[in-house]
């Protein structure tokens, strides 16, 4: 059903309202089954309307991502062995985790316009209605578990900051290990994850969320249960909402060069860069690992890309935790 469902979605697109019946017909089902399946847009996030008795709309139209489009703008890497764009999947980074890695030296890369099951950290679940963002992932194999791996989020985080950059979206900045900021409040996140094959061969998947346009009430509703605001690439922007196949074809294109430029010179040619936009250096913080509470003043990281905090007067060294700024009277 999921799959009919993103075909009327495509057809939907436009905003425009359309005949059920001429629905029906372009799709080869029926007036009945299409009848059945309006009703769960609701599941993606999305809302059908009913200009007349006999015709279905959405509210506004969408933005679709379009394999060919992002393709010529990528075109130039041959890195890339594939793009791959899907209306409804569980999770970009799962499904390239589970999918035969592509050969030595190649990447490929999955987008979605909606993940059912889209996550960040610590499994904890992603937000992002149907064509409301991207949702991008991109994976790699390796021999061995490449040295520094795990400052692999700090080095997509910079990745993401040029490829928006490029979209004419500046003052980024990056918030220790995985969020994306603009103006205090949270664009976007990276979830980098491993899984190894056989003969000690290591499959590695970086997968990117960022907010593009979000719904009014999906604002609403994040900034009253996360830690902290969050905004999207229309605000960050200042004007129309900026093209999502340009965002992405540049995501793909940063995030390749990065990930080439990591496996021949690792974390230190990310490093400074990375310190330039931290947002938490010098800040009040709070800190959680696990069931342990910190609070104290956050130092920058160090050269393998641990979080320092200055916590009563001794500097500690975070490889893990959750950050959050630490709001005073």
């Amino acid at each position: 059903m999921s799959a009919l469902r993103d075909e009327i979605i495509r057809q939907l697109a436009d905003g425009k309202p359309h005949s059920v019946k001429t629905l029906a017909g372009a799709l080869n089902t029926d007036v009945q089954t299409i009848e059945r399946i309006a009703p769960t847009l609701a599941e993606v996030g999305l809302r059908s309307e009913r200009p007349a008795t006999d015709t279905l709309a959405l509210p506004n139209a969408l933005q679709l991502l379009d394999r060919d489009s992002i393709q010529r703008l990528v075109e130039e890497d041959a890195c890339l062995d594939s793009i791959e764009i899907y209306g409804s999947i569980e999770s970009t980074n799962t499904y390239l985790l589970d999918k035969t890695p592509p050969p030595a030296g190649h990447m490929d890369t999955c987008l979605a316009e909606f993940q059912t099951q889209g996550r960040g950290r610590r499994q904890r679940s992603w937000v992002a209605p149907y064509a409301s963002g991207i949702c991008l992932s991109l994976g790699w194999t390796c021999e061995a578990v490449p040295p520094g791996v795990s400052t692999l989020s700090l080095v997509i985080g910079v990745a993401v900051r040029r490829a928006l950059a490029a979209c004419g979206v500046d003052e980024i900045r990056l918030k220790w290990p995985n969020d994306i900021i603009f103006s205090g409040s949270k664009l976007g996140g990276v979830l980098t994850e491993l899984r190894r094959g056989a003969r000690d061969a290591v499959r590695i998947v970086a997968g990117i969320g960022i907010n593009v346009s979000l719904p009014g009430e999906v604002r609403r509703m994040i900034d009253r249960t996360a830690k902290i605001s969050c905004t999207d690439l229309t605000e960050a922007a200042g004007g129309p909402m900026p093209d999502r196949n340009r965002v992405a074809a540049e995501l793909i294109l940063a995030l390749s060069a990065a990930v080439r430029e990591f496996n021949q010179s690792g974390f230190a040619a990310f490093k400074d860069e990375w310190r330039q936009l931290d947002v938490t250096d010098g800040q009040q913080v709070e800190l959680v690992d696990g069931e342990e509470y910190y609070a104290g003043t956050a130092c920058g990281i160090d050269d393998d890309g641990a979080l320092l905090v200055d916590v009563a007067g001794t500097q500690r060294r975070f490889l893990a935790g959750d950050v959050s700024l630490r709001m005073t009277q």
